[in-house]
């Protein structure tokens, strides 16, 4: 089992999927922590990790720290949040590699939904990972 810390699988999953073009042709480095702040520029991202459990096994092997990543897409148009959110998918499903001195052994994608905000005439995606650390 890996001792990574939440700090660093945070920035281990922020470092990966920024350094994919497909994700920063479509919104730079918008990519926030918990919060956007008031009237960002769209379209942005907004991610949140947090500690869920050691997993006894997962496809046979050792034990693994899991985090559950969220990750929230917001755009003006339901098209740019769906393109926005499958190039998010890309860039970290299945993944494993090392990352900003992380290792992480695998995400999969837990659940993926859509909605709008009429007040921010905003639409959105929303996106649940597991990661194994």
């Amino acid at each position: 089992m890996a001792d990574a810390t939440l700090e660093q699988v945070v920035t281990a999953l922020r470092t990966r999927i920024l350094s994919q073009s497909a994700v920063t042709n479509l919104i730079g480095t918008r990519l926030y922590l918990v919060d956007a702040g008031e009237n960002p520029p769209t379209p942005y991202a907004t991610f949140s990790v947090d500690v869920l459990d050691v997993a006894k096994s997962h496809e046979g092997q050792g034990g693994f720290e899991t985090f559950q990543l969220e990750v929230e897409v917001s755009a003006k148009s339901s098209v740019s949040a769906i393109r926005i959110a499958q190039a998010i998918r890309g860039a970290i499903v299945n993944f494993s590699g090392d990352v900003a001195g992380t290792f992480i052994n695998t995400v999969s994608l837990s659940g993926q939904s859509s909605s709008r905000n009429a007040k921010g005439n905003l639409f959105g995606q929303f996106l649940d990972f597991t990661v194994y650390v």
